[in-house]
């Protein structure tokens, strides 16, 4: 399991396409970010 910063951070400067939380993350901001009007 990976222990994360708990700091703010750009999704571009800390995104790991490897993790399966990120990946997870991913997807859903794929998935509901352009029905919301959003950039993903």
């Amino acid at each position: 399991m990976c222990i994360r910063d708990r700091s703010w951070a750009a999704w571009d400067e800390g995104y790991d396409p490897a993790d399966r939380l990120d990946q997870a993350i991913l997807a859903t901001r794929r998935a509901v970010f352009p029905l919301r009007g959003l950039l993903p």
